[in-house]
């Protein structure tokens, strides 16, 4: 999964796609796949938007997410990390409503993201 969320964040195009079908090869559940890269995304926009010298304490985020949020730093702006946020949850919204395939709604949001 951490592979998976990392290519994505890093905008290593054809490394997500593969390493997402190895993901859902090893039965790991679409909707924590989704979970995960929201809340990665999340926290780089945290880190990247941050204007204090006291990053966990502004954001309240472990020094563990700062270092892998600080390694993605500058792939995305601050308006591409919102608009990915937002594509995310609609997609998951989309699966939990049942009004988008789940397998449909990852490729959804590689191919928005990327």
């Amino acid at each position: 999964i951490w592979d998976f969320v990392d290519a994505i964040l890093l905008r290593k195009k054809k490394q997500a796609f593969e390493l997402l079908d190895e993901a859902l090869e090893f039965g790991n559940p679409i909707l924590t796949l989704i979970s995960v890269l929201y809340k990665d995304a999340k926290q780089l926009l945290q880190v990247q938007g941050c204007q204090s010298e006291d990053i966990s304490k502004s954001t309240g985020l472990s020094g563990w997410d700062i270092k892998r949020a600080k390694g993605r730093i500058g792939r995305y702006s601050n308006r591409e990390l919102i608009n990915a946020m937002k594509i995310i949850r609609e997609a998951e919204v989309g699966i939990k409503s049942g009004r988008i395939d789940d397998y449909m709604a990852l490729d959804y949001i590689l191919v928005n993201i990327l």
